[in-house]
């Protein structure tokens, strides 16, 4: 497994693939603490979906964790700025980077490199797929039929150029529509990418447990089916129930995925400020909901 390394006031720590495309892992290395000790600690999602840190982890030793309001038993020195922060974290449903970024600028906390803020290079490639339907349209907005713009990073940079004319006339109609200044034009591309990746990735957690999921449903029946077991009128009942919930989940989590395909396109046929609020919402609620199953 490779890792990365994220440097903090002269420090090295060690971020590994895993915790940085995890849905449930924060390395707290990757934010702007005050508390030397728990620069090294995780922020994690246990398996009661409750908001810990994760102080130590180990074969044979379990996993340290500890709640955030219970930590000054831990961290005598641990401030109130420190404690904010953590609270924030502990908030999120998901910590998958796009949720996290998003949830660092709304809330104005500073971190210490937002390059580090990403997927490995492996997971982006995986969710490559999942991005052409959701870049095309603000590649078509901002740069009409223009075919050198492949990716939605394509687009950032390119905006940042300030000889690409073309580009900068479009982005001020987009400014207008959106009720922003130009300036703030590239904070609506980075929550754009951001809030459709975040959904990418929970779009491709789906198709990944999909076949799991099947497998346990074929399971079910097959038990009930059993010459022996359909005789026992609880265990057949149970395994019903069981298979309306899983049934009654992933109705709820594609439908809301449907809902949120149709604002997208929605937006873009009408784009404004408004629609875009309303889009970021749904994906909000998408990891909300999708984000404790996955965990769980």
């Amino acid at each position: 497994m490779s890792s990365l390394a994220v440097a903090r006031k002269g420090e090295s720590e060690v971020v590994d693939d895993f915790d940085r495309d995890s849905l449930h892992t924060l390395p707290l290395s990757m934010i702007p603490l005050d508390t030397p000790g728990l620069r090294r600690a995780r922020m994690i999602k246990n398996a009661r979906y409750e908001s810990v840190v994760e102080l130590f982890k180990g074969e044979g030793i379990g996993s340290g964790q500890v709640r955030v309001d219970q930590l000054t038993n831990v961290f005598s020195e641990l401030g109130e700025e420190d404690l904010t922060v953590l609270g924030k974290l502990s908030e999120l449903p998901s910590y998958d980077i796009y949720s996290l970024r998003i949830m660092l600028r709304e809330q104005e906390i500073p971190v210490n490199d937002y390059a580090e803020l990403r997927l490995s290079v492996g997971k982006q490639l995986e969710l490559d797929q999942y991005m052409g339907a959701f870049t095309r349209p603000l590649i078509v907005q901002v740069y009409g039929d223009d075919e050198t713009v492949q990716e939605f990073s394509d687009i950032i940079r390119l905006f940042r150029q300030p000889d690409v004319t073309k580009a900068r006339t479009q982005l001020n109609l987009l400014a207008q529509k959106l009720d922003l200044q130009i300036w703030d034009i590239p904070q609506f591309l980075q929550d754009y990418g951001d809030t459709y990746m975040s959904v990418s990735y929970f779009r491709q957690c789906l198709d990944q447990i999909f076949p799991i999921v099947e497998g346990f449903r074929s399971a079910l029946q097959e038990l009930v089916q059993h010459p022996q077991m359909r005789q026992d009128r609880e265990l057949v009942q149970m395994c019903g129930r069981m298979a309306q919930t899983v049934d009654r989940v992933l109705g709820v989590i594609n439908n809301r995925f449907e809902v949120f395909d149709a604002g997208a396109r929605d937006m873009w046929m009408d784009i404004s400020a408004e629609r875009f609020r309303k889009l970021k919402s749904l994906s909000s609620q998408i990891t909300k909901y999708w984000g404790a199953r996955c965990v769980a």
